[in-house]
């Protein structure tokens, strides 16, 4: 079983390596694209390019999947220095693949205990029965639980699958009907996108590629600009006054400075409540400022696009990537001794020595013998085993397979039977595994 582990470790270590390299190609093109957008476009059409600018972040869905991808190692000519450096050093190395298996544990931990801390933390709040005004309830509002907390924070939603969504009191006492509705539907907007999902996808990126300063990068950017997004959706699917809900952001903003001052800001919070950060509010009062009507069909076509784009980077990566695995067809013959010898490996006229039956392998030993004393290996108390059935996943990355052996003695007939070794159901289920995952 600890064999089978490093060899996970491994193999888990040699793709997700592999996929460093893209992952940073592609941060950096999308980056540059963004700073082209803000000084090319923005001003255009602001609001469809910040959907834009939010979707191409999810391009990086298809890199998670290049560990697999055939290129360098079977191209020299195109093989680069960077990739050689990590392959030499870091994906071959078994120390190096636990150190990373121990990062992507400590960080998938660290990201539950702050989820499930928070879910704890909000069961404990009391409910806030909220009616819906007509004609959204039931249209656009779907059931969703509101909990009512006495911090001063920004109000945020919660929960992929039961998404909750928490306002702080302060919003209930000070702000009129109107503007709770424009908090509330603020918050049912990242519902109804799936915002909160697209933030899980980020966090699974994070995990993956936990030391990749820019991957952290992006989430942060990601979760800004959906912020940005339901500002603009919210005013336009309700028709809100843009300059009513800028006021009702400015007055949210003035509660929680107050409360900075007073010391009182997050205090007793759990730590995944983020505190929004002026240069963001800065962004959303301009962003409110610029707004326009459009129609819905341009968001439809970003929707689509981004769709389209993935699921074809998907397909294409699939198609240029190594099979789950690749049989191992033919046989290697190995000398043993003090140190085991690799005599024979693929090689076509040992294979036509080698014939696989149900009981076990039939050995020509006229073959054989005639190919060892031509090597000048062949003598009376030669110990030697023969490998096959194994299978490749990756450019230095294999296994599988058995071995039988054999011996001078076993060489003296014409032919001889070597029989398989018998395999318990384990054996044969952590083989399967190792195959396909």
């Amino acid at each position: 079983m600890l064999k089978f582990m490093d060899y996970i470790i491994s193999y888990v270590m040699f793709k997700t390596m592999r996929t460093l390299v893209p992952a940073t190609i592609v941060i950096a093109v999308i980056l540059a694209a963004r700073k082209a957008i803000d000084i090319f476009c923005k001003k255009r059409n602001p609001v469809l390019w910040l959907y834009v600018k939010t979707y191409m972040w999810f391009l990086l869905l298809p890199v998670s999947f290049m560990g697999g991808l055939k290129f360098s190692l079977e191209h020299p000519s195109v093989r680069s220095r960077l990739y050689l450096l990590l392959y030499k050093y870091f994906m071959v190395n078994p120390v190096w693949g636990k150190l990373y298996f121990l990062g992507i544990a400590v960080m998938s931990s660290m990201l539950l205990f702050r989820r499930v801390k928070l879910r704890r933390w909000i069961r404990r709040l009391p409910l806030y029965d909220y009616e819906a005004p007509e004609p959204r309830k039931g249209k656009f509002l779907p059931p969703v639980q509101i909990r009512i907390t006495d911090l001063v924070v920004t109000p945020f939603t919660a929960g992929v699958f039961k998404p909750v969504i928490i306002l702080p009191s302060y919003i209930l006492e000070e702000f009129d009907a109107k503007e709770i509705e424009t908090v509330v539907q603020h918050e049912y907007c990242h519902i109804r996108r799936g915002h909160l999902f697209l933030y899980g996808i980020m966090d699974l990126l994070r995990i993956l590629w936990f030391v990749h300063p820019l991957v952290r990068y992006g989430a942060k950017l990601v979760k800004n600009d959906l912020e940005l997004i339901c500002d603009n959706a919210a005013i336009r699917t309700n028709t809100y006054n843009p300059e009513n809900y800028a006021n009702t952001l400015l007055k949210s903003i003035a509660f929680l400075q107050e409360a900075r001052v007073r010391g009182e800001s997050h205090k007793g919070a759990p730590a995944f409540i983020g505190e929004a950060s002026y240069n963001l509010m800065k962004e959303r009062i301009k962003s409110i400022a610029a707004y326009r009507e459009y129609s819905k069909g341009y968001f439809r076509k970003v929707y689509v696009l981004a769709g389209a784009l993935i699921l074809t980077s998907l397909f294409l990566v699939g198609l240029g990537s190594y099979p789950a695995y690749t049989p191992y067809e033919g046989y290697s013959f190995y000398c043993g001794g003090k140190g085991a010898q690799l005599i024979f490996d693929n090689d076509e006229q040992f294979n036509q020595a080698i014939e696989m039956t149900d009981e076990g392998l039939l050995v020509n030993n006229v073959r054989v013998r005639a190919m060892l004393k031509d090597l000048t290996l062949y003598n009376d108390l030669g110990e030697y085993w023969i490998y096959f059935g194994g299978y490749s996943k990756l450019p230095g990355i294999g296994g599988g397979g058995d071995v039988v052996f054999y011996t001078s003695e076993d060489m003296l007939q014409d032919e001889i039977l070597l029989p398989y070794n018998d395999r318990s159901a384990v054996q044969r289920l952590l083989e399967w595994l190792l195959k396909h995952i």
